[in-house]
């Protein structure tokens, strides 16, 4: 099942939810493409029937609309994370479009080493060859923008990273592209880097 259908099937179900009491969905978009995002209402706390309504639907939002994304680990050995996610990609199927939003969460990395700093790095490869991907300067320091909590990294400590880009910036269209995203350290050390397949339109 790709993620656009998975997104069609939860704003279909939102809407039956809605049609079943009066709980409005006024931002449901099924014409919607990637990344997606969907609008809950503001509830009622003093009203039960409402408020089992909205809990049932926040909680379905995280597991429909985000879902992991197949990773591998860098050449360099770095920790990988427990899970992935990238905008609304789903296993091995990852489409991002050029000019627009990458949200991507990694969860669970394990560092062996600590680091009072952390820069962020991503490369787009095509058999072997850079093609131009960058990250926005004010997301190299990832203890500023990235790692949840900020700096410093413990020591065998799990911490999540999340990279915001407003705009990808990559000059290559519409080609399969190998990604990877790292952290580096004090010294250099690698403190986390993980590898996955996509195609940048």
């Amino acid at each position: 099942m790709t993620p656009t259908s998975i997104y069609l099937i939860f704003a279909k179900l939102l809407q039956l939810i809605s049609s079943a009491g009066d709980l409005s969905f006024d931002d449901i978009n099924t014409n919607q493409s990637p990344p997606y995002s969907i609008h809950l209402p503001v509830v009622d706390q003093n009203n039960p029937v409402k408020m089992l309504k909205f809990f049932f639907v926040a909680a379905l939002v995280p597991a429909l609309v985000m879902a992991n994304v197949n990773f591998r680990a860098c050449p360099n050995g770095a920790p990988t994370p427990t899970s992935l996610t990238v905008n609304a990609c789903s296993g091995s199927e990852c489409i991002l479009v050029a000019g627009q939003p990458v949200n991507a969460r990694a969860n669970g990395i394990v560092s062996p080493v600590g680091s009072a700093t952390a820069t962020a790095h991503i490369v787009a490869r095509v058999a072997g060859l850079d093609v131009g991907l960058e990250l926005p300067a004010e997301l190299e320091n990832a203890c500023l923008a990235g790692l949840v909590g900020g700096c410093p990294v413990v020591a065998g400590t799990a911490f999540d990273y999340v990279l915001l880009d407003d705009s990808l910036d990559v000059p290559a269209r519409d080609i399969p592209v190998e990604i990877e995203v790292g952290l580096t350290g004090d010294g250099g050390v690698a403190l986390a880097c993980v590898l996955f397949d996509a195609r940048i339109q």
